[in-house]
């Protein structure tokens, strides 16, 4: 999946963000976006699947983005994965899930966060997906309900899960950010800190410059450090290479987590109570 570009690639690349060729410095923090026209232009993309969904309230983020990016190397797209939208708002949200499901795709299910330590270990997160057509996101026919912030928080969802009529996973996530910039800000690895709206490419500092060189280094303030740990050894068999010292301070990050919140779980046990990751 890495890059791969051609050298004539990286040039325009660096053409496009405006810095010179030998710089070993993050691309200018001035410049977050690029008109995407131009990009797919400049690289040769094939057109982003479901770019109609797209808009000034609704963007496409993270591995996704990066694996379009990445075909320019070897011009052939073949999406694999999930194709995670993010929203201003939830009725956003809502608005574009009644869309989707209009042109044919159907509810798979949700997705929450794991209400104990117990339940994080015991079922990996591709199979906590509730596909129980009871639930409270479908009414009496199985269609999705209108989604509202009291139900969100009683599910604690995470995304609702559908699937294209091409088969592709479409996850649409109920965290909320006025822009693009806000939502790439929180992804652990530099070279997943892309979105795409309707419009424009945007950008982390770091993103494109470690996207060249099929390297990754984490970001600050990880929030899930365990998950974390996985993912870079997903994004190291995928063909980037993180920075040594990202490396350490994962590993650090992931064992202080796990022995701090088994101890927790071991002691909400013995004093009979629930533990909330």
């Amino acid at each position: 999946m890495n890059s791969n570009f051609t050298p004539e690639q990286k040039a325009a690349v660096r053409k496009l963000v405006k810095v010179p060729s030998d710089t070993d410095k993050p691309f200018r923090t001035d410049l977050y976006c690029l008109d995407l026209a131009e990009v797919s232009q400049t690289l040769g993309l094939h057109p982003l699947p479901y770019r109609e969904f797209l808009g000034p309230d609704c963007w496409l983020a993270g591995g996704q983005v990066l694996r379009w990016l990445c075909s320019a190397g070897s011009g052939v797209y073949k999406p694999q994965g999930d194709f995670d939208f993010y929203f201003r708002s939830l009725e956003d949200l809502n608005n574009t899930a009644r869309a989707m499901l209009d042109q044919g795709f159907k509810l798979r299910g949700y997705r929450s966060f794991s209400k104990s330590l117990l339940e994080f270990l015991r079922y990996p997160a591709k199979n906590r997906v509730n596909e129980d057509w009871s639930s409270a996101i479908r009414d009496e026919t199985g269609d999705l309900i209108r989604l509202t912030p009291e139900l969100c928080r009683r599910l604690r969802l995470i995304f609702l899960e559908l699937v294209s009529d091409q088969g592709h996973t479409i996850q649409l996530v109920t965290i909320f950010d006025l822009t693009p910039i806000e939502t790439i800000r929180r992804f652990d690895f530099s070279v997943t800190q892309f979105a795409v709206n309707e419009r424009k490419l945007f950008f982390c500092p770091w993103a494109w410059r470690d996207l060249l060189k099929n390297r990754f280094r984490v970001t600050e303030g990880l929030m899930w450090p365990d998950a974390t740990f996985y993912r870079v050894i997903k994004y190291i068999r995928r063909g980037f290479h993180p920075y040594p010292k990202d490396i350490l301070s994962v590993s650090v990050s992931a064992a202080t987590w796990f022995v701090t919140n088994s101890s927790k779980y071991l002691l909400s046990c013995f004093r009979g109570k629930s533990f909330n990751r």
